[in-house]
Order: structure tokens, then sequence, then C-alpha cells
């Protein structure tokens, strides 16, 4: 856009190596053990990423949107939550290849859903969160990243359900 510009766009697909339970809630129904817990969602689900950096003085201020959207269920009936990821990021270096960053995040996680039940009420959230967090690294060199988000504020979809909502999160990345 212009020269201090940055516009990005990616598309990807996550892959299904995770591990799903049957369906808990109709397990709950007929008084079965079950499990609530999905690690992963056994579908290869969309995933869209949109970044635009502009660089102010020695600043790096961007917006960023990020949504996973899956389309199919996996052979046990579940349909993984949609997920829209909004923020605002700001990155300053303070000395000579490392960098301080703080961001604002904006989540929304909708329901899941189960082929024999439906709507799994126990699934979907909204949070705002802050970003703390570090970077080491030049430019077109490996770069590391930790952080530190601390959630301000979560919400429910479903206040009757069991949702998980997220708490403080530790982050750990390595940029090639």
């Amino acid at each position: 856009l212009t020269e201090r510009d940055l516009f990005s766009f990616s598309f990807g697909t996550s892959i299904p190596l995770g591990r799903t339970e049957d369906d808990p809630i109709a397990a709950g129904a007929n008084a079965e053990a079950h499990e609530h817990v999905q690690f992963g969602t056994g579908t290869f689900d969309p995933l869209i990423e949109t970044y635009y950096t502009r660089t102010v003085g020695d600043w790096s201020l961007s917006a960023f949107a990020i949504a996973r959207l899956p389309v199919s269920e996996n052979d046990k009936g579940y349909r993984g939550s949609r997920v829209t990821t909004l923020g605002f990021n700001a990155l300053h270096p303070f000395d000579d290849g490392y960098a301080g960053r703080v961001a604002l995040i904006y989540q929304r996680e909708g329901f899941a859903h189960w082929e024999s039940s439906g709507r799994d009420r126990n699934t979907g959230f909204t949070a705002t969160s802050v970003k703390l967090g570090l970077t080491s690294g030049h430019p077109g060199e490996m770069r590391w990243n930790i952080g530190l988000i601390l959630p301000i504020d979560t919400d429910p979809l479903d206040s009757s359900g069991d949702s998980f909502t997220p708490g403080p999160l530790v982050e750990l990345s390595v940029n090639f």
C-alpha cells in the first residue's frame, strides 16, 4: 500500500491429529459415562488469516483477523465451533534484537454441533484479552516470541451450559 505498510492474506487448513469422544450430550441423557473434552475436531477445517501492518516511527502497528471455519462433521457426528479472532497489536524495539509487544484481542467461539443431539450448549464463548510479550531476533532471521495472554472479560454464549472460558495463557512460538 505504501513503502511502510504490509498487507498479508493467507489460508490453509487444520490437520485432524486430535481425538474426539462420542457425543457426550447423548451419553449424559442416557446416564452413560462420558467425557466432554475434545482434543481437536477430527476434520480438515479451513483457516483464513489477514494482517495489515504499518510502521510509525519505531512502532510497528497492526490489525488482524483470523477465522477457523469448520464445514463438515467427523466420523462421530461432531462439527467443531467456528472461531473468529480480531485484534490490534503494537510492537516497539527497546534493544538490539529485542522488542516489546502489547495487543488487544477479541475472540468469539461459536457453538459446536453433534449430529445426534444438535447444538452443544457446553461450547461457545466470547473473550476480550490483553497480550504482553517479548520478541527476539531480526527480520529475516529465526525469531522467538514469548507472551502472556490475560483475559479481561469472558462470557459463555449459553449461560445454562458448562462452557469453557479461557484463563491466562502462556504463548511461545518460533518463526523461521
